[in-house]
């Protein structure tokens, strides 16, 4: 019998340092959406017109990684929007970024890094503190700077055909085809399947994303791909109180059944054959090999 094989990576809880500069630059982002506002007229305003949250690792609490991206969606309500992406009579969503964009970089630090694409902002954000005040030390240089990234989506509220409401964005330059996503489902989704699997589907992310991190020496995991497979295998596998079985049967659960009937956690679309999804098939088995060595490798066969 194979001796298991401890891992001692942890998973990364938001502490209180991470949880104040997320909820500190959302307002940041706000008021500068609120100064876009005011250029443009027309009584709009971030309390009424604007439904602003975080959709990452960090709010589904699966984070393993010190170097993350915090994700911000700015869904602007009571616009709509084309195939020429216009909110209003010659102003596009892109100009509304570009504008966002230009407001942030006069509130934030100068040595803020900010960049532009399609309506998509990416922002390294810089704070200046104390080290005995931060308990993360793994994003600070020897200077006492902290960088954090976040990345600014803005995009619209959208109806789709299935009268579903999703979140509309354009991650390229203007005139590209524009992504509809729906994290607002893909959130309750989840909560909902770890609150049928008495907690076990997250316990299962976090143990999954442990091995791999490990094996890959902490490697980015792209967003959403864990937690998108082991959605999909049934409530039923994770009822066991024994990790080592839950393991076996999600493994021979992804054997059987294929990648490409897989949905995604909102449930709207194909999880990796979708033109609007970054994950593929191909990540799918990386992932499940890993997986699947370490079971063989450190593990004795689940009676």
């Amino acid at each position: 019998m194979a001796k298991k094989k401890e891992v001692k990576k942890k998973a990364i809880s938001s502490t209180d340092n991470l949880y104040y500069t997320r909820l500190g630059f959302k307002n940041l982002v706000l008021q500068s959406i609120d100064d876009v506002f005011q250029q443009i007229g027309g009584g709009y305003s971030s309390k009424e017109n604007v439904h602003s949250y975080y959709f990452d690792e960090n709010a589904l609490q699966t984070n393993f990684e010190n170097k993350n991206e915090n994700r911000l969606y700015i869904e602007l309500k009571g616009f709509d929007i084309d195939n020429k992406s216009f909110i209003l009579p010659n102003i596009t969503i892109g100009d509304f970024s570009n504008k966002v964009l230009n407001s942030l970089a006069t509130r934030c630090n100068t040595d803020t890094l900010l960049s532009l694409t399609g309506n998509v902002i990416r922002i390294r954000y810089v704070e200046q503190m104390d080290l005995e005040e931060n308990i993360d030390e793994s994003k600070s240089n020897q200077d006492n700077t902290f960088f954090y990234d976040f990345v600014v989506y803005i995009g619209v509220s959208y109806k789709t055909d299935t009268g579903h409401y999703g979140f509309k964005y354009y991650a390229k330059n203007r005139g590209e085809s524009g992504y509809t996503l729906f994290p607002n489902q893909c959130i309750d989704n989840f909560v909902y399947k770890n609150y049928l699997t008495n907690n076990h589907y997250q316990e299962m992310i976090n143990y999954f994303k442990e091995i791999i991190l490990n094996h890959n020496k902490n490697k980015e995991i792209k967003f959403l791909l864990v937690e998108t497979i082991l959605y999909n295998v049934p409530n039923s596998i994770y009822l066991s109180k024994d990790k080592q079985i839950i393991m076996r049967d999600i493994i021979n659960y992804t054997r059987n059944f294929s990648f490409q009937d897989y949905v995604s956690i909102d449930e709207q679309d194909k999880a990796f054959i979708s033109k609007d999804s970054n994950l593929e098939v191909i990540d799918c088995r990386y992932v499940m090999r890993i997986i699947e060595e370490f079971y063989k490798e450190n593990m004795s066969v689940a009676k």
